[in-house]
């Protein structure tokens, strides 16, 4: 995407003096030559201990309690940066997925 310098600028100052921490590499990833390595770093900043993702994961909530929305919000996030892995997926992620899985299967 080519922005107008003068466009850019803005949108530059309002993520720097707005944005999460996410919402700032992305916009170095997309914009300014950052690397997926600094999304995943801003990822991981709102893993918790189970291997879920809480602490506002989604910016309408700050919950600090994992959540399954969270995780998918993680996954979706490293994927459009190309950074999800298959290893990923099993080693960080799956032991959290299944510790919420219902008998039925499905994740709440």
């Amino acid at each position: 995407m080519i922005l107008p310098k003068n466009n850019y600028l803005k949108a530059r100052d309002f993520i720097l003096t707005n944005a999460r921490m996410i919402e700032r590499r992305l916009f170095e990833f997309y914009f300014d030559n950052g690397t997926s390595e600094g999304v995943f770093n801003a990822v991981y900043a709102y893993r918790n201990p189970d291997g879920g993702f809480g602490h506002g994961m989604e910016p309408d909530t700050a919950s600090p309690e994992s959540q399954p929305l969270f995780s998918i919000i993680a996954l979706e996030i490293l994927d459009e940066v190309g950074y999800l892995t298959k290893e990923i997926i099993l080693n960080d992620f799956m032991a959290y997925f299944e510790s919420v899985t219902t008998e039925k299967g499905g994740i709440p």
